[in-house]
């Protein structure tokens, strides 16, 4: 049985989605789609696996949380360690 989902644009960039459905690539088969407004995911659980969607959404949201950290300070985590790591040189 195919689930769809259908993930805001404003909420979930691609890169996050294809990051997340990464971490499930073992047990289910995925097919992204998108509209004017969402991602459309369609997800096939493969080998009778059961889709665990809050589970899936958990991942789908740390990620997301990774991926704007990592869009705010990670010019500065770079400065930071480019500035510890020339003291060893």
């Amino acid at each position: 049985m195919t689930i769809k989902l259908f993930l805001p644009k404003e909420l979930y960039t691609k890169e996050t989605i294809l990051k997340t459905v990464c971490l499930y690539n073992n047990l289910y088969n995925f097919d992204i789609n998108t509209d004017d407004k969402s991602y459309i995911l369609e997800i096939d659980p493969s080998n009778n696996n059961i889709f665990d969607e809050v589970s899936f959404f958990s991942k789908l949201q740390e990620q997301q949380l990774r991926e704007i950290l990592n869009n705010q300070f990670g010019e500065l985590r770079e400065t930071i360690y480019q500035k510890a790591f020339s003291l060893i040189e």
